[in-house]
């Protein structure tokens, strides 16, 4: 009887397609631990900034040399690469991220592998020395592979970032942090 839905105005909210399911220290420092023994050094450091610094995937991977503040200890963040794309972050805001000791000791790391390349990205692909077209291969090269090996429940990598958020609310951290 009616042309068209009276719902038609009414937007859904969105759902999350996934809740936060962080691993625990321990599952966090195994996980690293075996990358540091079973895989290239820029797996194990690529794996180590992310449980360390929270930052979304996409966003990593976009990084390059010139977003580190190496006398601040921060890294800005201001945008995302999400199928060999690069784009603004997911909210389109511009941040800085305080950098731990530990993550500055990655980035010196990682500096043997991709400082030399000018603006290269930080992170590059081990095999290729390229920059990683999207963050898919190295969650099935690396990541999957370790939680297998060590008998942990498998999560999406992304949830590094939630294992950031919870230890550092556990560590007193501001939430609006």
């Amino acid at each position: 009887l009616l042309d068209r839905s009276p719902m038609m105005p009414i937007h859904n909210l969105k759902i999350p397609d996934h809740l936060p399911d962080p691993f625990t220290r321990e599952e966090m420092e195994a996980i690293l631990t075996h990358l540091k023994t079973n895989a290239p050094e820029q797996a194990w450091n690529w794996y180590e900034f992310a449980f360390g610094t929270g930052m979304r995937p996409s966003e990593q991977i976009a990084l390059l040399w010139e977003d580190i503040d190496w006398v601040g200890n921060s890294v800005r963040v201001k945008r995302a690469r999400v199928r060999a794309q690069l784009k603004p972050t997911k909210t389109y805001q511009v941040r800085d991220v305080l950098l731990s000791d530990r993550m500055m000791e990655v980035l010196k790391r990682q500096k043997a592998h991709s400082f030399e390349e000018g603006r290269a990205p930080i992170f590059l692909n081990p095999m290729t020395g390229r920059a990683w077209p999207d963050v898919q291969e190295q969650r099935k090269t690396y990541f999957q592979p370790a939680l297998k090996a060590l008998g942990i429940r498998k999560r999406h990598a992304y949830c590094t970032r939630a294992t950031f958020a919870t230890t550092a609310l556990m560590g007193g951290v501001n939430p609006s942090y």
